[in-house]
Order: structure tokens, then sequence, then C-alpha cells
């Protein structure tokens, strides 16, 4: 069989031209052989049957091609192009302001386009610089003409390049720096400049002063006459070209200080606190006020203390700590003076500037006598006094009155007399000494070096690694002795059982159980120095097998029984037990275990000791509870029947049954019976405790079912029938039936009797279900009767007059027939203007319709009267006219007429009379 496959595909490449025209080349080849003939349809009216044509369009907008194709094969087709989109030619320019151009101002270049589908805007600045978008600024760093070129391009591929020149002319100023000095009033400040091609600068110091210096110039110097920080700027010239930095030079000036020192006291003790005060200082300009700045605390420093002599102050300087950030006023509290001492001032150093400043000379008189000892004997045995020689000395009138001597051990003497002394130490080591000595004038002072003494040992002290140890067992000797000093110390030991060392640390066995005695002597025969450690009692117990215990249950008093073991056995290796149920444990002893029944259990503890002694130790744990046997549960009865529960119970003394609802009924014999309020499924519980206090519970297998009474249902819920008509009845909800009254039901024992009660009836429903649970549902059937309609008699009136219209009897009115002149037809009041005499008929029933009734009344209208007054009258002006009653025409019934017009027509004056 041979199979012929037709088909074809179109390629499209487009070239472009330099106008609003797109030269287009198409190809169509298919994918299996050769066209015979090819006709394109270009899309814009031109035709080709080149199988390759070119083509020029000339119009702005999409065109499609399409080619109808015959293959060699016989195959004909169609293929269709893609959306061949031709754009409008780029019109683009761009601005240059301002040009030429000073120095590095900013340029900026505007474009300005025909058409907003461009996406692409690259810039060369001639210079290096580049970026894109259509209004980007720049600056130049240098001289010259610089050629600038912007290649565009938009979203069909179109694009552009424009060229434009730009000169930049000098000149370019730049400050480079400035120095502050330290020297003369710190004033003055050194700038440093190098601008480009600049004939001449000005210099703008920000105080308010300027000053203009040859271009070349590389620095100025400009002296200040207040601390602050100033904005300094500079202005480079060039021709017609002047130009100022962008970015002004801050300086920060801080002048030489005159910081004023103030005290509250001038003479004092050498331990007497004196508040003091620097004041009269500027703030440092770099200090920031902002808390996390890193310039917060950048004010001032101090430096040094000194007295008048130019010693150092060694005392004590205390002021708000680590956190105390101070601008212009410093506050602290001096203390720990040098006796004899005079004037004080502070040296103060400004942050960043590291300039110092010099307070004056506070007056300050530092009195009282002065301290001091020295040492006479030390590095001895600890056992052997240090001998100290008081050395304190004091003005004729200033007697030492006191000596106040710490030994550095925690232990002090105060003495009223100066002289030698001495103190003996409980243990080697270096001890710090002090002397604190009051005069007659009340001042106290301390030596100001604190002075340390040593003494030797050895001291000598150990400590066992067991003090209560088993049989056999090595106990490790550690040396605690106080060597200080030493370095040769020899060691006795003696371990209570005949057996001695000369070890630093020995170790001991010890065989036999016994109470030993363990000494230690350490001596240095070098200076001599000897003491004895306090003894050291090892007790070596002998071999014991035993254990204890103790119970409780987990919950209540009754199983599962928990019981904690300990095991008493002495100088053993390993134990093993046995619970008595089944269950082991080895090497623990502190077990404890579950016992989940009641019962008698035998507990045994074997012990292995060291040396392959075995010991066992037997005890037995006894358990009792309570044992009941419960029948199935009751079968399922209604609510509010009694539900009876039984039981057979062993170990008990006494019993309760928890009924599952709340209600919990104590029982002398495990039997008890309750009445259920609630329907539903519980679960009930015996509760039964033993004479040991053991309670339990038993859950009733199965459960107790009480049924809820049946839910009566009738529907119709509120029947209503007309006289003699009936209703059919259905009720649901249960299984036997039973209506009372019997009155007018067709059957009362049946769940849908049909009733027909000819006056309204209550009835009562009761309904039963299978095991006779019951629920009873009232019915009220309303039987519609008769009404009595009854209209308001006939009436006469005068044509135009209304007149109001009454039915009563029924519940719903309706006005039939001829309805002309009433002004509701659906009321039982309704007011009736009669066009003429006419008879109204209502349609009157209850609320059900059940029964429709008719009357009617008749509204006689009579026409209203007619007057003949004679013949119309001329009269002259000023005759008396006198006008007669003539004769009527009918009347509504009445016999006069109560009222005449005249109609008079006079030439002049006239006058009417009625006669």
């Amino acid at each position: 069989m041979f199979v012929r496959f037709c088909s074809a595909a179109i390629f499209v490449s487009f070239l472009m031209g330099a106008s609003a025209q797109a030269q287009t080349q198409w190809t169509g080849t298919t994918s299996t052989n050769w066209f015979t003939s090819t006709n394109w349809n270009l899309g814009d009216g031109s035709v080709s049957t080149d199988p390759s044509p070119t083509h020029t369009y000339t119009g702005i907008r999409s065109y499609v091609a399409t080619l109808n194709y015959t293959t060699q094969s016989g195959c004909k087709g169609t293929a269709v192009s893609n959306p061949i989109i031709i754009d409008p030619k780029i019109t683009l320019d761009f601005t240059i302001s301002p040009s030429p151009v000073c120095g590095n101002s900013t340029v900026s270049f505007i474009t300005t386009a025909n058409n907003y589908d461009i996406n692409t805007y690259n810039w060369n600045f001639g210079d290096g610089g580049a970026s894109y978008g259509p209004n980007p600024t720049h600056s130049y760093n240098a001289s010259g003409d610089y050629t600038v070129n912007l290649y565009a391009r938009n979203v069909g591929g179109c694009d552009i390049s424009l060229t434009k020149t730009i000169t930049v002319k000098p000149p370019f100023p730049q400050i480079t720096g400035h120095t502050n000095t330290c020297d003369g009033t710190r004033g003055e400040v050194t700038f440093t400049q190098a601008s480009v091609q600049a004939t001449t600068v000005i210099w703008n110091f920000g105080d308010g002063s300027t000053t203009t210096t040859p271009g070349d110039q590389a620095t100025v110097k400009h002296t200040y006459t207040k601390t602050g920080t100033y904005s300094v700027s500079l202005t480079a010239v060039n021709g017609q070209c002047s130009l100022v930095t962008n970015d002004p030079s801050t300086v920060y000036v801080l002048l030489k200080q005159a910081p004023l020192l103030t005290g509250s006291a001038t003479a004092v003790c050498s331990n007497t606190p004196v508040a003091i005060q620097i004041s009269n200082l500027d703030a440092n300009p770099y200090q920031s006020n902002v808390i996390y700045n890193s310039y917060y605390y950048a004010g001032y420093y101090i430096q040094g203390t000194e007295y008048g002599d130019g010693t150092a102050f060694q005392g004590s300087r205390t002021d708000n700590g680590y956190n105390y950030r101070w601008t212009t006023t410093y506050n602290a509290t001096l203390n720990n003076f040098q006796t004899g001492e005079k004037n004080i001032r502070f040296i103060l150093t400004s942050y960043v500037f590291g300039c110092q400043d010099v307070t004056n000379f506070m007056p300050l008189a530092i009195k009282g006598a002065t301290g001091g000892f020295q040492v006479i004997a030390d590095k001895l045995c600890y056992q052997s006094p240090v001998l100290l020689k008081d050395i304190s000395y004091s003005t004729p009138d200033n007697p030492i009155l006191s000596w106040q001597w710490n030994f550095g051990d925690g232990q002090t003497v105060t003495n009223n007399k100066g002289g030698d002394i001495s103190h003996t130490y409980a243990s080697p080591g270096v001890y710090p000494v002090s002397l604190k000595i009051t005069d007659a004038a009340g001042c106290s002072a301390s030596m100001p070096i604190t002075q340390y003494v040593s003494v030797n040992g050895p001291k000598a002290a150990f400590s066992a690694s067991g003090t209560d140890v088993h049989l056999n067992t090595t106990v490790y000797f550690y040396n605690n002795t106080n060597d200080y000093g030493n370095s040769n110390t020899v060691y006795n030991w003696d371990f209570g059982d005949g057996s001695t060392s000369s070890d630093v640390y020995p170790s001991h066995t010890y065989a036999t159980p016994g109470t030993y005695t363990v000494t230690m002597t350490a001596s240095n025969p070098s200076l001599p120095c000897q003491s004895t450690a306090t003894p050291v009692v090892i007790i070596v117990r002998n071999f014991n097998s035993a254990f204890s215990f103790n119970s409780s249950y987990i919950a209540g008093s009754c199983p599962p029984l928990l019981v904690s073991f300990t095991n008493t056995s002495y100088n053993y290796i390993r134990v093993s037990w046995d619970f008595g149920d089944g269950i082991t444990a080895d090497n623990v002893n502190y077990p404890s275990h579950v016992y989940e029944k009641p019962g008698k259990y035998i507990v045994t503890l074997n012990v292995y000791a060291y040396n392959g002694v075995q010991g066992k130790y037997i005890d037995s744990v006894i358990i009792n509870d309570p044992v009941v046997s419960l029948p199935p549960a009751p079968p399922e009865t209604c609510i509010g029947s009694t539900v009876v529960l039984s039981s057979t119970v062993q170990n008990a003394s006494s019993y309760s049954w928890d009924f599952g609802d709340g209600s919990i009924i104590p029982s002398a014999n495990g039997t008890a019976q309750h009445q259920y309020l609630t329907p539903g499924t519980y679960k009930a519980t015996l509760l039964m405790q033993n004479n040991a206090g053991c309670i339990k519970d038993t859950t009733l297998q199965g459960s107790v079912k009480i049924r809820p009474n049946p839910v009566a249902t009738i529907s119709p819920a509120n029947p209503v029938i007309c006289r003699n008509k009936s209703v059919p009845l259905q009720a649901g909800g249960g299984s036997v039936y039973e209506w009372s009254p019997t009155t007018g039901l067709s059957d009362n024992s049946i769940a849908n009797p049909v009733a027909s009660p000819t006056t309204t009836t209550d009835y009562i429903l009761t309904v039963k279900d299978d095991i006779g649970c019951q629920n009873t549902a009232p019915l009220s059937i309303k039987v519609v009767q008769p009404g009595n309609l009854q209209v308001s008699p006939d009436d006469t009136v005068c044509a135009g007059e209304s007149v109001q219209l009454t039915a009563s009897g029924e519940t719903l009115y309706q006005w039939i027939n001829n309805t002309d002149g009433l002004s509701n037809t659906e009321i039982p009041n309704p007011v009736a203007l009669a066009p003429a005499t006419t008879t109204y008929t209502v349609k009157g029933s209850d609320a059900w319709s059940c029964f429709v009734d008719e009357a009617a009344v008749t509204v006689t209208v009579r026409p209203l009267p007619t007057v003949n007054a004679g013949p119309d009258v001329l009269v002259q002006a000023g005759e008396d006219l006198h006008a007669h009653r003539g004769a009527y025409v009918g009347g509504c019934g009445r016999d006069r007429i109560d009222s005449l017009q005249l109609c008079l027509r006079v030439n002049g004056r006239g006058r009417a009379r009625r006669g």
C-alpha cells in the first residue's frame, strides 16, 4: 500500500531598512519534497510566485503573509507566517545642560523622542563614565572636550546612535585636609588644598572670615577665636568659572582651657573625703549627645592628679564610674591623702585633640600623724611569733592616741601605745599587715603601702579515701600538709595496726575488722619546725547480710503494692534479689518492686563479699485484697423504674454501689436498688473495703440501660375543621396508642383515627413502646361554627351625600355585585357615595371560609330641588326691586327653600331686597 504525506513550513527572516520601511525575504519549503508552484499573498495587497520573494513594506502596522503551494507529489496546502510588525523609525535627540560646564559641576543629559517604546539607553560620556536611562547626570574631573555618545533601541529592534561634544572648563576645587594645634590659644588651624587649574582660591572659614590666595598655594592658616564646629568651603576661580567645593569641610576647634578646681574643704585629715569640682570648661565639639554614638563620652579625661610639691596623688578618686559622662563640669570625691601634703591640682586631656590643660592649685592642707612600721622577724616556723616595730610619728602638740594592727589573718589588735608587737599565725603562708593610727586631732592614718610577712611550715594535715571500709580495702591517704617555705619536709605515718610509712602519699590495706587511729607527723629539721596532724579514725567493717523494706499502695490501700527494699549488708561486692513472684534483680542496693495481686511472697537477698564469702537474708511480703463476683447487667428498663444490683464478696466489711449517675448507695450485703431519673447508659460500680482499709471497686459487666419515655407526635399539630367535617390524624413515637376522650373519633386505639367532633375538643394521646415505657401528648381540634351576618338598615340621602354602611357577625367581608361609590370593598364599614339609588350586597364568612352568607342594603338617592323666581327684570338706577319666591320642583322631602340667589343687572346704582 502506498501512503503519501503532505506537509509544508514557512521560514521568515527580516532584513530591516533604515527607514519606516522593512524589506522582508520569505522562504517556503516542504519537509519531504520541493514546490512545483507557489503563490504568495504578502498581506498588503502584493502577490508573488517566487519561492523566496523579497518585499518592502511601506506602512507602519502588522502584516501576515500567506503561501498557497503545490508539491511535486501533488500535495496542496496553505501556510501562514507569524505577524510582521513594522515599527516607525526612531527620531531621537538630547540636550546637554550646562554646556560648556565649569569644573566638576553636575551636567544633565535630557532626551526627547517621538515614540515611547524605547527600552534601551546606553550613554558613554567620553571620560570612561557610562550610564543607562533616558535622563542621566554626570560630573567631569578634568578639563577638555568630551564626545558624548548615546545608543538607543526600541522594543521592535530599531536603533539609533547620536554623538555630541561637551567642553569642560577649569577649575576643579578640592580641600585636602586640616590640622589643629595644641600650641598658643589652640585656635590656629592649618588648611591644605589641591585645586586643579585654579588661578585664585577664596577660603570661607565658617566664622565670617574669608581670605583669597593664589591657586597654587597649598596651605593657609586661620585662627579661630571661639570653641566650636565650623563648616569650611573653598571657591576656585579660573576666568569666567567660579566653583565652590561640593562637600564643605567640617572643622572642630577647642581653644586652650582654664579649668577651675574647687573643693569642699581646705584642711582635712588624710582619711577625710573631699568633694571637688572642675568647671569653667568649653564643651568638646567632638562630643556627641547621641547615647550610642562612639563620641558620646568624648569630652575630657583625667590625665593625672598631683600635690603642690609635684608628688603624685596616690589616694582614691570616686565618681559615677564607667558610665559617668561629663561635658563642662566634673564632680568627684578624693580620699586617702598623704599626711603633710599641701594643695592639689588636676591635669586634663581632651579627647581627639589630645591637648592637656591644668587646673589651678586648690588650697588643701593634709593634717595628722604619719603611720609606719618595720618587720623585725618573720620567715620563721609558723609556731614562732612574728615581730613588728612601730615607727609612726607625730608633732608634740598632736600625739598619737591609738594603734590598730591588722595582721591579715582575720586577727586585729588595738593598743594605746606604740613600740614592738608580736603575733603568732595559725598556718604557714604570706599575710598582709597594716597599721592604722589615730591622733589627738581626731585624724586617722594608715601606712600608705601594705607590708607582707611570711611564716614557714610544715603544718601537718591529711585525709583518707574512706573512714568506714570493708575488709581488705586499700585506704589512700591524701597529704594536705601546708608546706609553705619548705622543700625538705620529712613525714612519719602510723596506721594504727602496727604498720608505718614515710611516703608523702601512702596507702594501706586493712585485713582485720576493727577501729584504727591513723597519725602523721611532718617536720623540717633545718628550721627546726614540726607538727602532728589531727588523727583520722578508720573503721573496718566485718561481713553482714540483711535488708529492710517499707511498702505503700500505689492508689489507696489496695494492690498494686509498691515495696521499697534497702540493702543493709556490710562489706559486700555484689547482691542479687528474688522478689518471690518470679522477678529478680542484680546488684541493686535500693530496689523497688510492685506486687500486682494479693498473696504471700518470700523475698531472698543473696550477698557476695570479698574472698568468696556469701550470705543470704529472707523475709516475706503479705498482701490481702477483697474478692468479688458480680452477676450480668439487668435488662433495659424505663426511666423511673427500680433497678436492683447484687454481688457476692469475700474479704470485705462494707459495700456501696455507685450507679453511675452520681448516686452512691451503701449496702449491708452487697445488694442495692435505685431509680434512674435520666435516660442513658450507665456503668455501675461496686465499692468495697476490707478490715485493713483496702478499698477496691469492680465495674459491672455490661451497662445499665435506662430508656427514655417515648416522644408522642401528632400531625396535624393544631387542626381546624368546619362543623360537620372531619380530619385524619397521624400519631407516632410508640407501638401502642390510646386517645381520650373518644368523642368524635373513628377508633381511639389506633395511631391514625379520623376525628369528627361537632365542637372544639381537647384530646390526650397516650403512647407506649415495646417495653412499656409511655408518654402523653395533648391535641386541641378547633371546630368552626356558622356565623350570623347582619347589615345596617336601608337609608335615603340627597344626591351628593354619603352614608356609612355597617356589616357584622362574620370575620371576613367582601362587597360584591354593584360596588359603585364604595370607599373600600373589603371592610365591614365602608362609606357609600351612591350615584343613584343602589342596592349593595355584602358576602361574609369565617376566617377559614367554612360558612359563607350574603346580605343587602339599599341606599335611596333623591334629587336636589329646582326654583323659579320669574323672568329677568330691567330696572333703573335708584329703583327698588322686589323679588318673590316662586314655585319649586322636587326637594329631597323638604317643603321650603332654605336659600335663594338672584342675579341683578342694573345700569347704575341699584338695591335689592329679599321679600
